[in-house]
């Protein structure tokens, strides 16, 4: 299994309750195998920074809706707004895309970076990868898992589009209708809904 579907996921303990450092610690317990750590003054409610020095690869996740009621008015506030094709509007997709464009920044430069997300995480980090020039020349792809998409959402210029279509891949399950509503960038892998 890939590393990015495991980090995706594990941005969902943000939302929980506890100290950072709580939150943080069970993320690294999470993901001690892969030789990745979660660095905590990188990290918030909403996005994670990821580094494994040894590899000297980085990955900035971005959180997906929260429903636990800690973030949920605010990200279903910007899943509407980008649904409704207005995001560029949402005080979230721009907290988020200021807050990726200064990590970026803070990346060791032998490093490659990647951004990983999952559904609204997925919107928040196309859009920053469209708004943030210093995040798409420094980003090698965005893996985006069943990312939330619109048909309102209208592609910008023609050289964003195609720098866009060599970072981004997109999987989503068939059936997903959050990621199937409209056009995504790049590369996207399809699977089947595995059967419980």
């Amino acid at each position: 299994m890939s590393i990015q579907p495991l980090l995706a996921k594990q941005t969902y303990i943000m939302v929980k309750s506890g100290s950072l450092q709580k939150r943080i610690n069970e993320i690294n317990e999470n993901i001690k195998h892969t030789g990745f750590v979660a660095i905590k003054n990188k990290s918030n409610r909403d996005i994670v920074y990821f580094e494994n020095p040894e590899t000297k690869q980085t990955y900035i996740a971005h959180r997906g809706t929260d429903t636990s009621g800690k973030k949920t008015k605010a990200d279903l506030t910007g899943d509407l707004m980008y649904m409704l094709g207005l995001e560029k509007h949402s005080k979230e997709f721009k907290k988020r895309a200021t807050r990726t464009s200064k990590l970026i920044k803070t990346v060791p430069d032998d490093h490659k970076v990647d951004l990983v997300s999952h559904s609204y995480g997925g919107a928040t980090a196309n859009y920053t990868l469209l708004n943030k020039k210093n995040v798409r020349d420094r980003v090698e792809h965005h893996h985006a898992f069943n990312p939330l998409s619109s048909p309102f959402n209208h592609k910008s210029s023609k050289k964003k589009d195609k720098e866009m279509d060599k970072i981004v891949i997109t999987n989503r399950t068939e059936n997903d209708i959050v990621s199937k509503a409209g056009q995504q960038h790049g590369i996207t892998n399809t699977y089947k809904q595995k059967e419980h």
